[in-house]
C-alpha cells in the first residue's frame, strides 16, 4: 500500500468521523423547523460514528485522493443527516434530497468538462436509476406495505447520483444490511423483524456509498 493511499484511508476515517457532530448540527436545525426535538443517544452515537469512518475510509481506499474523493465525502455527509433524521423521527428531509441532486449536478458537470478523476457522466444512466429506482420503492408503498415517501424520494435521488447500475446493487446491499441487522437484533424474533417498521434511510445511504465504491473500481 503506497503512502497517498494511506493518507487518503486515514483522511476518510477522519472526515466520516467528524461528519456525525456536524451532521448533527444540522439535523437539529432540520428537526427544529418541524417541531421535532434532537434526542441525543452515545451508543447510537458511537456505532453511526464508527460507521461512517468506516465508509468514509472506503472511501480514501478505493478512491484516493481527488475529485471523485470528494464527490463520496459529500454525499456521505448527507447520509449522515438523512440517518439521524430518520432513526430519530422517521423523516427524510426534502432539503437532504435537494442536496443530494445539487452534489451529483455539479460533479456531473464537471465529469462532463473532463475534471480530476470523475468517472465519465451519463445523464441518461442517471435518470434511468431515478426512474428504476422510483418504481422499486414505489411498487411496495402502492400496494400497502410500509415505504414512506420520504424512502421513495430518497431512493430516486440516490438513483439519480449513483446511476443505473449502482442503483441496483444499492438496492440489494441494502436488503444484505438489514439482514444483517436482523442477525444482530437476536432479541427480536427474526419473522417478527420482518414485520416491523424501521429506517430505511440509514440503510439505503450507506449501500449507495457500497455500490458506487465497488462498481467504480470494476
Amino acid at each position: 500500500m503506497n503512502t497517498f493511499l494511506i493518507l487518503s484511508t486515514l483522511a476518510g476515517i477522519a472526515a466520516g468521523a467528524a461528519f456525525k457532530p456536524l451532521s448533527d448540527i444540522i439535523s437539529v436545525k432540520l428537526l427544529k423547523n418541524r417541531k421535532k426535538d434532537f434526542t441525543k443517544s452515545n451508543n447510537d452515537g458511537i456505532i453511526h460514528t464508527i460507521i461512517s469512518a468506516v465508509l468514509g475510509g472506503a472511501a480514501g481506499f478505493f478512491s484516493g485522493f481527488g475529485l471523485f474523493f470528494l464527490f463520496v465525502l459529500a454525499i456521505l455527509f448527507i447520509g449522515n443527516i438523512v440517518a439521524t433524521c430518520d432513526i430519530q423521527h422517521r423523516i427524510i428531509p426534502n432539503e437532504t434530497i435537494l442536496a443530494l441532486l445539487a452534489v451529483k449536478l455539479v460533479f456531473g458537470v464537471a465529469a462532463l468538462l473532463g475534471a480530476g478523476d470523475l468517472p465519465e457522466w451519463n445523464p441518461l444512466l442517471s435518470l434511468a436509476g431515478l426512474a428504476v429506482l422510483g418504481a422499486v420503492f414505489f411498487i411496495p408503498s402502492f400496494m400497502g406495505n410500509k415505504v414512506g415517501y420520504g424512502d421513495i424520494k430518497l431512493a430516486m435521488a440516490i438513483g439519480f447520483c449513483v446511476e443505473l447500475m449502482p442503483a441496483l446493487w444499492a438496492v440489494c446491499f441494502m436488503g444484505v444490511f438489514v439482514v444483517g441487522y436482523g442477525l444482530v437484533q437476536q432479541n427480536i424474533p427474526f419473522v417478527r423483524f420482518f414485520k416491523m417498521t424501521f429506517p430505511m434511510g440509514p440503510f439505503l445511504c450507506a449501500a449507495q456509498i457500497v455500490s458506487l465504491l465497488l462498481y467504480s473500481n470494476m
